[in-house]
């Protein structure tokens, strides 16, 4: 969640959101989660056993709905960035799709998670959807160029300069002039 929230603010040039404060602050929950799941006495927050007889724990605890809702808005706000993005600067599908499938995997998963349609065996689909993503995203960087085909946004290029400038497509077809 963290990861993709942060990955959402570089890769659309909001890079000066991510400061040492946010960064912090994306760490409180998933270090008091570990903290509460390393530690015996708290460690039931986690987990409700739904009947007696059954063989498995359930992450069904009231830690879990506040992860899930923790997880949800991070990842429904990196999506959100991301889509915003795409947007106002359209590229070609054929190439980012990786990165728009890969915030939808997670963003499903931890909607079913908060409304509670969960399957009925026991198997959390939440690491899985974010493996899916690490590897989606993965894929989309080494074999699409991802990172290297960020577009600019014009002032960001020329915050600093007092020259002229002309800004240039793939195609060297003038973008913008001063």
């Amino acid at each position: 969640g963290s990861a993709l929230f942060t990955f959402s603010l570089s890769y659309t040039n909001r890079s000066t959101w991510i400061s040492r404060p946010l960064i912090g602050l994306l760490g409180i929950i998933p270090l008091l989660t570990l903290v509460l799941l390393w530690v015996e006495p708290w460690r039931s927050i986690f987990f409700v056993i739904p009947d007696p007889n059954a063989q498995y724990l359930s992450f069904s605890g009231p830690w879990d709905r506040i992860w899930s809702i923790y997880m949800f808005e991070l990842v429904s706000a990196g999506t959100v960035l991301l889509i915003d993005d795409f947007i106002r600067r359209p590229r070609p599908l054929t190439r980012y799709w990786v990165i728009i499938l890969g915030c939808f995997i997670p963003f499903l998963v931890l909607l079913t998670r908060i409304m509670d349609l969960r399957i009925p065996f026991p198997l959390d689909l939440t690491l899985a959807a974010f493996t899916l993503t690490g590897l989606g995203f993965s894929y989309g960087l080494l074999n699409h160029d991802l990172i290297t085909s960020v577009p600019l946004i014009p002032e960001v290029v020329v915050k600093y300069m007092d020259d002229g400038w002309i800004i240039l497509d793939t195609q060297n077809i003038i973008v913008d002039i001063n």
